[in-house]
C-alpha cells in the first residue's frame, strides 16, 4: 500500500474503533497520516471546514468532551509517566536562542509532545479545582519536580492574568480586542481557563526574563501581550507556526517568541530584551 518494503523495527501497529482489522504502518507513513489528521482537526475547530462523513458509513457514538468526563482518578504510575514526559520534553527542547522552526520532523515531534503534556496539565488543573483530586499535592508527595514547576507557573500565570496592573496596561491599547480583554468577564474567564489564553504557562515556568527597570515584570509582560495580540502596528496575523518577532516597545528592543501549543492559536511563551 505504501510502495515500499516494511522495516519491522520502524513501524507502528495501529488499531481504530471504526475498522475491524488492525494495520501495520511504516513510521514515515504514520507520521504523514497523523499530521494530516491534526491539520483536518484544526480546520474543523477553526470553522474553515464542516465535519461531514459519508452517510453510508455508520457513525460512532458522539465523543464526550474531555472537560466534562474526565475518567477515573489517575494512578501514581500515570502521574509519574506525565513527569517523565515533561522531563523528556525539556531534554528535546531546551531553552536556547535559536530561532523558532516548526518545519522539521524533530520540531513537529516536540510540538506533539508539548500538546499532549499541556492538555493533560489542563485536565489536572480542572480535576483539582473540581475537588476530584489534589494533583499539586500528589506532585509534591511523589517528588515530581517538573510537574511542581508547572503548577507553580500556572499559579503565577493566574496571578498575572488578574493583576490590576495588567488590566490597566492593556487598557492603554485602543484596539477593541484589548478593551474586551480588560473586561471583568474576560479576566474571570482567563483565570478560570488559563490554558485557553494567548499566554503560555512556560512564560512563567522558564527562567524569569529580564524587564526594563522602569516597569514591573507584570507591567512589561502586559506591554508585550498588548503589542503582540492587540496593536495593529505590531500584530500582523501571526502564522500558526513557531516563530520570533523582533520589535521595539517603550524604547526597548525585544524578541517575542511564539508558538502554537495544543491548538492553532499562537501563544506567547518567551519575552527577551535584546
Amino acid at each position: 500500500m505504501t510502495g515500499g518494503s516494511l522495516d519491522t523495527l520502524d513501524a507502528y501497529h495501529v488499531g481504530t474503533n471504526f475498522l475491524g482489522d488492525s494495520l501495520v504502518i511504516p513510521r514515515t507513513t504514520f507520521l504523514k497520516l497523523m499530521t494530516r489528521l491534526y491539520e483536518l482537526n484544526e480546520e474543523v475547530r477553526a470553522g474553515r471546514m464542516e465535519p461531514r462523513i459519508d452517510e453510508s458509513i455508520p457513525l460512532p457514538p458522539p465523543r464526550l468532551d474531555p472537560m466534562e468526563e474526565l475518567g477515573p482518578r489517575w494512578s501514581d504510575d500515570e502521574v509519574e509517566e506525565l513527569e517523565s514526559l515533561a522531563e523528556r520534553l525539556d531534554e528535546l527542547d531546551p531553552l536556547t536562542s535559536r530561532l523558532g522552526d516548526s518545519s522539521s520532523d524533530a520540531a513537529r515531534s516536540v510540538a506533539n509532545r508539548r500538546a499532549f503534556l499541556f492538555s493533560m496539565l489542563e485536565v489536572a488543573d480542572l480535576r483539582t479545582r473540581r475537588g476530584e483530586d489534589d494533583l499539586p499535592g500528589r506532585f509534591r508527595e511523589l517528588g515530581l519536580l517538573r510537574l511542581q514547576a508547572y503548577d507553580e507557573a500556572l499559579r503565577a500565570l493566574r496571578a498575572y492574568l488578574q493583576d490590576p496592573e495588567r488590566v490597566q496596561m492593556l487598557a492603554t491599547f485602543s484596539a477593541p480586542s484589548a478593551q474586551a480583554a480588560c473586561s471583568p468577564a474576560a479576566v474571570a474567564t482567563a483565570v478560570e481557563r488559563p490554558f485557553t489564553t494567548g499566554l503560555s504557562v512556560d512564560l512563567f515556568r522558564l527562567p524569569r526574563p529580564a524587564h526594563p527597570p522602569e516597569l514591573s515584570l507584570h507591567a512589561w509582560l502586559a506591554v508585550c501581550e498588548g503589542a503582540f495580540f492587540h496593536d495593529p502596528f505590531y500584530s500582523q496575523g501571526h502564522p500558526h507556526t513557531a516563530g520570533d518577532q523582533f520589535t521595539r516597545l517603550r524604547g526597548h528592543t525585544v524578541r517575542l517568541r511564539y508558538r502554537p501549543e495544543y491548538s492553532e492559536t499562537p501563544r506567547l511563551w518567551r519575552v527577551e530584551l535584546e
